[in-house]
This record gives C-alpha cells, structure tokens and sequence, in this order.
C-alpha cells in the first residue's frame, strides 16, 4: 500500500517520551512525559523540535529540562509530495476545535447526568461517583473523562465467549 502526505495527515499518532530513572535493584520511577506531533514533517523532510518535558508529579514545580530533537521522515517525500505548512496547520488547527467541542459536549453532559443523579435520592449527593480522573499529562488538560482512560482490549481467538472471560478472571489467583 502507498502512503501519501495527505493521508498520513489524517494519522493522529503522536510520539510519546517518557523519561524514566532507572538504577539497579530499584523499582523504575517515571519523571516525566512529553507529547511531540510529528505532522509537521510533511511539509518539510526534517525538523528541529525543542521539547520541554514536564514532571508527572503535580508537586514538582518547573519542568524537567528541554530535549532538542532532530526528525527526520523516513523515507523522505519529494517536493511534489509535500504538503504545504498552512494545509498541515489547519488540520491540527481542525483537530484541536473538534477536540475541545468534544470535551465541553461531554462536561455539559456530565454536569447533566450528575444533577439529575443527585436529584433522585438525598444520600445521592454524599455519594463519591468518579467521572473525572487526573493524569499525568500537564501540557493538556489534567482532569479527563474516566471512559476516556479506558479502552477494550481485543482477545481475538484467546477468550471465545464472556462466560470463557469470567472463569479467566475467576483463575487469577491460582
């Protein structure tokens, strides 16, 4: 199959970095994270991006320090090929506003159900009901929806009916 600029535009598959401190006979700590959208090769075969990397953890104050990346699209698209910088940021442009829509969509949502749940019964409004969570990602927002955090997994022919998963999960301990 052959992969043009304009549908890898589509891919939002963006790198993930974790740095992780590492030493012998301990448990490996992760110190921080950074996301790095790597779209922008599309209109230019290489890039020099400075990432700064913020902690996970909410009581570190600052940032960690900065990378200085170089990318390179591999293997690289010809001049005809490549895309424009305003077409490829108009799309990221596109996917950040459907993103954000999608989010308030869902707190408006989520503000809805909460107040109906509550109104239901009294001892409802003491009840602790999860539907934010916080994450480790400090460059967007901190809170996201919990069924955002959780995605199926597919077993394919490993567990062939719900009633095969139950005694799968029965036999953990064992």
């Amino acid at each position: 199959m052959k992969f043009d600029a304009s549908m890898l535009l589509k891919l939002k598959q963006p790198l993930h970095i974790t740095i992780i401190k590492h030493r012998t006979n301990e448990k490996p700590v992760v110190l921080g994270t950074k996301t790095v959208d790597w779209r922008p090769l599309l209109y230019c075969n290489q890039v020099e991006v400075n990432a700064e990397v913020l902690p996970v953890s909410l009581t570190h104050q600052g940032s960690l320090g900065i990378l200085t990346m170089h990318l390179d699209l591999v293997p690289s698209l010809s001049r005809s090929q490549l895309l424009t910088e305003e077409h490829v940021d108009k799309q990221i442009n596109l996917e950040r506003k459907y993103e954000h829509e999608t989010i308030q969509k869902f707190l408006d949502y989520a503000n809805d159900w909460w107040n109906d749940f509550k109104s239901i019964r009294a001892n409802h409004k003491s009840r602790l009901v999860k539907i934010f969570a916080e994450t480790d990602d400090r460059e967007a927002s901190v809170f996201k929806p919990v069924c955002s955090l959780i995605t199926p997994m597919m077993a394919d022919r490993l567990l062939e009916s719900p009633l095969h998963a139950a005694r799968f999960v029965s036999l953990i301990p064992f």
